[in-house]
């Protein structure tokens, strides 16, 4: 397993190799089956995502996603098993993450600390510098793409860094497409400039201050309004939420949260910070309970607001199937 297959008899070759499940996720342009390795026993989910002939560069898009995947070889990255290819669909074989995502957890504690904040943090860190190492930005991280392997997982390792549908190899700051998730997206990817690395290092401080405060740092009802917040870089630690937030940690996210890319922490001098590196005595007094509010108010909110998004682009989707069908269907005569 691990090399990219291309046939017209891609799912053919899938059901060879894997016993094909129920469905249990579904997208705008594609579905995710569980199924079963018939070699191993092995739980795997498998991706289905419809071909679009119209826009081959989403379709190039997923074979490069693919091609990065199954390179990276680390234990708090998602793994990609396997890839077939048909003239219709692509079938991606992943590590089934039965847990789902690490916040959905982490808001059903009725105790948090600021140790349990920072171990998430350094599971991200550890992760993206394993990318960052080998040229690869992700581009894309969000509370989101944290998984969890499954629902009783309790330790670091079974946390997953997912979606690496926006990664790609870079080399220094490059001009680059547009591309991220409101709220969490760098400001110079927004201000249109050459851009690499430190956008994921944006990214991981959004997370950290949103794991610490429970609420995001840049939130506007328009997304104008927000996008212009961000490339100001303006924020607050509102005293209501931080006060009980070591001044290391403010410290470490502020060094994140930089307009300029250029004097933004990189993934090395993250790791290297105080914060990063305090006694675990010392973060565990640090209590969050009152956090831990907030933050499930807030990540009540962004699943109401991805469900939206998830609906608005399926009937996108099926509009245009349906345009497409009458474009192409022969008129009848009377």
């Amino acid at each position: 397993m691990g090399c990219v297959q291309s046939n017209a008899s891609g799912a053919a070759s899938l059901k060879s190799k894997y016993k094909m499940g129920a469905q249990v996720g579904e997208g705008a342009y594609s579905k995710v089956f569980v199924a079963t390795s018939n070699e191993t026993g092995q739980k795997v989910a498998v991706k289905v995502v419809n071909k679009q002939p119209d826009k081959p560069k989403q379709d190039e898009n997923l074979r490069k996603e693919v091609e990065i995947l199954q390179q990276l070889k680390h234990p708090n990255i998602v793994n990609c098993l396997d890839f077939f290819e048909d003239k219709k669909c692509f079938h991606v074989v992943m590590e089934f993450l039965q847990g789902g995502e690490v916040f959905d957890k982490l808001v059903q504690k009725q105790h948090y600390s600021e140790l349990e904040a920072r171990e998430l943090v350094l599971v991200l860190l550890n992760a993206i510098k394993y990318c960052h190492d080998r040229s690869i930005v992700h581009r894309d991280l969000k509370c989101e793409n944290l998984l969890l392997v499954s629902k009783e997982s309790n330790h670091l390792g079974s946390i997953k860094v997912a979606d690496f549908g926006f990664a790609t190899r870079v080399h220094g700051l490059e001009k680059l497409p547009q591309c991220g998730t409101p709220g969490y997206v760098a400001p110079e990817i927004l201000k249109r400039e050459p851009y690499g690395l430190p956008c994921d290092m944006w990214s991981i401080g959004v997370i950290s201050y949103i794991l610490l405060g429970g609420y995001p740092p840049f939130n506007e009802k328009t997304q104008p309004k927000l996008f212009q917040k961000i490339k100001s870089g303006k924020y607050v630690f509102d005293a209501d939420y931080w006060k009980n937030v070591s001044m290391e940690a403010q410290d470490f996210i502020a060094k994140l949260l930089v307009v300029d890319q250029k004097k933004r922490s990189t993934v090395d001098q993250a790791m290297k910070h105080e914060w990063i590196l305090r006694a675990e005595s010392e973060l565990a007094n640090r209590k969050l309970d009152s956090n831990l509010k907030a933050l499930r108010r807030y990540n009540a909110r962004r699943k109401i607001m991805a469900a939206a998004r998830t609906v608005i682009a399926a009937n996108r989707f099926k509009n245009m199937f349906k345009a497409k069908e009458s474009e192409t269907s022969t008129p009848t005569s009377t």
